[in-house]
């Protein structure tokens, strides 16, 4: 993931990157067959059934051997705010 799909579909509920017209228009440009297995934009949610804390770090492949800058992002809890950082 990129700061992008962080701020506009990770953080928000209901939310699915994978659902958005801006990711078929990628797999259509790759000419990609991938097919995810997200539907609703709730999963990360459930995380917080077994931990009070999250960590993660990602970083999105735009071409085949080009990246973004790498992110980790902190979250504390569904109902805390979250911080993220650059590497």
């Amino acid at each position: 993931m990129n700061q992008h799909i962080i701020d506009n579909y990770y953080t928000n509920v209901g939310c699915s990157y994978y659902s958005s017209r801006e990711f078929s228009e990628l797999m259509v440009s790759f000419k990609s067959s991938f097919t995810p297995i997200s539907r609703f934009g709730i999963g990360i949610l459930s995380c917080f059934m077994v931990c009070d804390s999250m960590e993660v770090t990602t970083r999105r492949i735009r071409e085949r051997f080009e990246c973004d800058e790498a992110l980790h992002i902190s979250i504390e809890g569904y109902e805390s705010l979250f911080c993220y950082f650059g590497f």
